[in-house]
């Protein structure tokens, strides 16, 4: 009798154990702002207790027939007793179970999201950077192709004063040569030249003048396509 009543209040022992037990997970599954892994432990020892007190039953169950039939009816009622609450406990802990369960699945899928927004953010924040440094570089070679036709607009318009100082010293000196050619011709009437003479250099003149406005374009044409080819290499060095 002794061995089957000390087996109970063992088993009585490890119940008041398990319910406490229960009760933390109970609380643990109620918040949802707890942890759900701070609560496995806990659950890790009910688990035991409950696999304890089936051992315990069964060895009630097995002490049961050596008790006298007047005691048998009554270890019976503590026996059910027992399982019930071994039940109630099993169903307990699957309730307190499902909601963690529960609640780490929402906290998983929630860091998720936020991991995704973050990494959408920082997506977003990287492209930002790539368009403002892609306009940092347009905006470089902007300033650099206005610096370079800068450049080329004073080379052209150097290029374009020398020719039109060279211009009108052309013109002075035509000026002048019309005038030493009329004296000469004048001359020449006087001293009695032929006129095919006079014809012949006339029409000589007016081939070199030909030669000299040609070698003039051929000047003007050069200089447009130095200054051409010049913006270009400067273009493709920048």
């Amino acid at each position: 009798m002794d061995g089957i009543e000390s087996a109970y209040r063992e088993a009585r022992r490890v119940i008041m154990d398990a319910r406490n037990q229960l009760e933390t997970l109970e609380a643990a599954s109620a918040n949802t702002q707890l942890d759900p892994q701070a609560s496995a432990p806990v659950s890790s020892a009910f688990s035991e207790n409950v696999a304890v007190l089936a051992a315990k039953a069964s060895q009630l169950r097995s002490m049961l027939l050596s008790e006298p039939p007047s005691r048998r009816q009554v270890w019976k009622a503590r026996l059910r007793d027992l399982d019930d609450q071994i039940a109630e406990f099993r169903a307990g802990h699957a309730r307190c179970t499902a909601r963690l369960r529960h609640i780490r699945n929402e906290r998983d899928m929630r860091d998720e999201l936020f991991q995704r927004r973050a990494g959408a953010q920082q997506q977003q924040q990287q492209q930002q950077q790539q368009q403002q440094r892609g306009d940092a570089v347009l905006r470089v070679g902007m300033v650099e192709e206005a610096r370079v036709l800068d450049d080329s607009t004073g080379t052209a318009s150097a290029i374009l004063n020398t020719g039109r100082g060279a211009l009108e010293k052309l013109l002075f000196q035509k000026g002048r040569l019309r005038s030493m050619k009329k004296r000469m011709l004048d001359v020449m009437n006087q001293i009695g030249v032929d006129r095919r003479i006079i014809a012949s250099i006339e029409r000589r003149e007016y081939s070199d003048t030909l030669l000299v406005y040609a070698l003039m374009v051929l000047m003007l044409v050069l200089l447009a396509l130095a200054v051409l080819w010049k913006y270009h290499r400067k273009r493709e060095a920048g």
